[in-house]
């Protein structure tokens, strides 16, 4: 609900400011800021294992840089770097005299996305493509996210004629799918969210 509150202020501001000019040279070359959170984390197997404890996410949040590169007027090359922190909550699966009580655990990663973004309709973006995952933890409680992964998302654009961009992406990102590990059942974080981005063109005369 918070997401979609959220994503609703954002077009309402692209609405109201529709008759502002847009920046002629809105299709150079951009660097940003981005923040996600807004969403939810969780883990998943390919099939439960009987014993083990359950996981449930908590919380997350993630900062970036982002970079954009034109490959031509209505799509856009997307990569940058970004590290999240993400927590989860563990419930152990003990006899009953032994203390069982659910626990929170961190852990951290460091993505890569290697996407396309695709402009419609002025204002508004799909992107997807390809994530390299780096666990940067140093204890984990969870699987190694180490590996490949993807992203999917929708969402909206404006350009200010300062060169100035706001950007709002809601997404859902898919970690470790090819994980370099080579655990059986291998534990993969799903995460939905909203990314939040403010960016520049290094085109701007």
């Amino acid at each position: 609900m918070k997401s979609l509150t959220l994503f609703t202020c954002l077009l309402l501001f692209c609405s109201i400011s529709h008759s502002q000019e847009m920046a002629e040279d809105s299709a150079g070359s951009k660097i940003g800021i981005t923040f996600s959170s807004f969403g939810k984390n969780d883990l998943i197997r390919s099939e439960d294992l009987i014993g083990d404890a359950s996981y449930s996410g908590d919380q997350f949040f993630t900062v970036g840089l982002t970079y954009l590169h034109p490959i031509n007027k209505w799509l856009f090359f997307e990569s940058g770097i970004e590290y999240s922190k993400h927590t989860i909550v563990i419930d152990p699966n003990l006899p009953p005299d032994i203390d069982s009580e659910p626990y929170k655990s961190d852990f951290s990663l460091i993505n890569i996305p290697l996407a396309l973004r695709a402009n419609f309709l002025r204002y508004f973006f799909i992107n997807g493509g390809l994530l390299i995952d780096i666990d940067a933890s140093k204890e984990s409680a969870i699987d190694s996210q180490t590996g490949f992964g993807g992203l999917l998302g929708i969402g909206a654009n404006y350009d200010f004629k300062c060169g100035a961009s706001i950007f709002v992406n809601p997404y859902i990102k898919s970690h470790a799918l090819l994980p370099f590990s080579a655990e059986d059942n291998h534990q993969r974080l799903w995460e939905s969210g909203v990314r939040i981005g403010l960016t520049y063109n290094l085109n701007r005369k």
